[in-house]
């Protein structure tokens, strides 16, 4: 055969095995958990309301698909009551995040439940590619309902990946199932997989620790609690998706997350046009404020970062500051607003440089001004933060950086020199000793085999030990249900919850009196230097 004849045979083995490929990574499943976007259907365009289960629906909902590739195409608009079982159509990017009319009746599909095990592989988990059918095989057991296998089978993996939280959380399902017991139910919207993978990662040791404890306490009111949990990877559509999903989960009875601002502004509309509450651990956009009764917060506003960090730069006599901001980024932008708002309040000229998600502003240089930048502030990520430090780096120059508390990550520190002395603030560190951080710190390392607990796992651990008491409250004066759960919550006004840096009381739905660490990069390290 010549070898011009062979091309085409080539070209079809090689996308069939790539297909098979597909069809496997997408064909292992567990309850409770979504698969990623390449597996997953259309996201509902309208939010559930308080009663999803009274109609029957018949035709699908308008759809707007986002290829990759090719150009945005959009699907012929049909009447909005959606199927039982999505549309085999691709998520879209944007998803709707405005609040329907309180009198429409309309239901929503369920997310499709899916555990593609390779998704799920991290760094800190598994490093190894031998390790990843031991994995998959604890969730075929669990899927397949044969507990007992996949408890064991799990404790073995335990046994030397503690950190592991997610299987940790899967062998506390299984033990339950195993048990055949009446279990209260409460959901987790997390990253389990995509750029967002390592954050997840820390929001799962933070829920599971918080659900451990209880458990082994003896549950509330005698009943174990298990969690659904969805992988949203940070991404807006999927988050609604599981917003969805766990609205129309009728004995779920709260819900930890999403984990960041765009996610959790875009689920809001669902949670609360669902009567289903939800406490976010690490969002910081102000908007959440507005979204309605069933949204808690237990971070720090973006606003009152940035007026935080204006004084800093005002302390520190800082007179002229670039604000680099990602105005499609919800976090970004708030947090820019606020810092320059509270930075012409003392006095301190900006100069607003916009950055896209990835790579460099075209005009992030403006050093050879007059007068020149004493500090550059950067509303962003880890990420964001290291690539733009490393770029102005570059050019020779210098200078002092401002940030929030997105950019609290190892991965800052991949920006080395460019980042030292970089100033930070965040909801917690390790070194501090404000509140119960110490007690904390202690039983976390014994809880994952000496580990140390980041910012996103201690709010994590508050926002599920808050959910978790707020469903004891509820049981020791009646049923538990969504309702009483709520007036639990509202109930923190007067009598606030334990926490691990100040106590958990909400004030319409924003947690009250939590202090803000500030933290510099200094040596290579992250260290705690004072408490706002």
């Amino acid at each position: 055969m010549k070898p011009q004849n062979l091309i085409p045979i080539i070209v079809i083995a090689i996308a069939a095995y790539f297909g098979w490929q597909q069809h496997q990574s997408c064909n292992i499943q567990l309850p409770g958990i979504a698969v990623p976007t390449a597996c997953q259907s259309a996201v509902p365009s309208t939010p559930p309301t308080t009663n999803p289960t009274t109609t029957t629906p018949t035709t699908p909902p308008p759809v707007t698909t986002t290829p990759s590739s090719p150009p945005q195409t959009t699907a012929p608009v049909t009447p909005s009551t959606p199927p039982a079982t999505p549309p085999n159509t691709t998520t879209p990017t944007n998803p709707p995040t405005t609040t329907p009319p309180a009198t429409t009746t309309t239901t929503t599909p369920a997310a499709t439940s899916g555990y593609p095990e390779a998704s799920l592989v991290t760094p800190s988990v598994v490093v190894e590619d031998n390790l990843r059918p031991e994995r998959a095989d604890i969730l075929s057991a669990y899927t397949a309902k044969t507990y007992s296998d996949a408890i064991e089978k799990a404790d073995a993996w335990l046994n030397s990946r503690p950190t592991d939280a997610l299987i940790g959380l899967v062998r506390n399902n299984a033990f339950a199932r195993q048990l055949g017991q009446d279990a209260l139910v409460i959901g987790l919207s997390v990253p389990t997989s995509g750029s967002s993978v390592q954050q997840g990662e820390a929001i799962l040791q933070g829920t599971n620790m918080a659900l451990q404890e209880v458990n082994q306490a003896g549950g509330i009111a005698g009943k174990r609690v298990i969690i659904e949990i969805r992988n949203d990877q940070n991404d807006r559509s999927l988050a609604v998706q599981a917003s969805s999903s766990l609205v129309q989960e009728s004995k779920v009875l709260g819900v930890i997350g999403p984990v960041n601002s765009s996610a959790a502004v875009a689920a809001a509309d669902f949670y609360n046009a669902g009567s289903l509450v939800h406490l976010t651990p690490s969002a910081t956009d102000d908007r959440l404020g507005t979204k309605g009764g069933y949204t808690y917060r237990l971070a720090v506003p973006s606003s009152v970062q940035g007026k935080a960090l204006a004084k800093i730069a005002q302390k520190r006599n800082y007179s002229r500051i670039p604000v680099y901001f990602d105005p499609k980024d919800a976090y970004s932008k708030s947090l820019a607003d606020a810092f320059m708002q509270e930075a012409k309040n003392q006095s301190i000229s900006t100069v607003p440089i916009e950055f896209p998600s990835k790579g460099l502003p075209a005009d992030y240089l403006i050093f050879q001004d007059d007068p020149r930048p004493d500090a550059i502030f950067i509303a962003g990520t880890a990420q964001d933060c290291a690539r733009i430090a490393t770029a102005i780096a570059a050019e020779k120059v210098q200078l002092p950086i401002l940030t929030g508390s997105a950019a609290y990550s190892q991965e800052l520190l991949q920006g080395g020199e460019a980042v030292e002395g970089l100033t930070m603030l965040s909801f917690f560190h390790a070194t501090s000793t404000v509140g119960n951080t110490q007690q904390f710190v202690k039983a976390f390392q014994k809880r994952y085999g000496g580990g140390t607990p980041n910012a996103r796992a201690m709010q994590a651990y508050d926002a599920t030990r808050a959910l978790l008491e707020a469903m004891k409250r509820a049981s020791a004066s009646g049923t538990v249900t969504r309702a009483s759960v709520k007036k639990a919550l509202d109930g923190f006004s007067s009598k606030p919850a334990p926490g691990v840096t100040s106590a958990v009381q909400f004030k319409a739905g924003a947690i009250l009196n939590r202090p803000l660490v500030v933290i510099e990069v200094r040596k290579g390290k992250l260290e705690a230097t004072d408490v706002i």
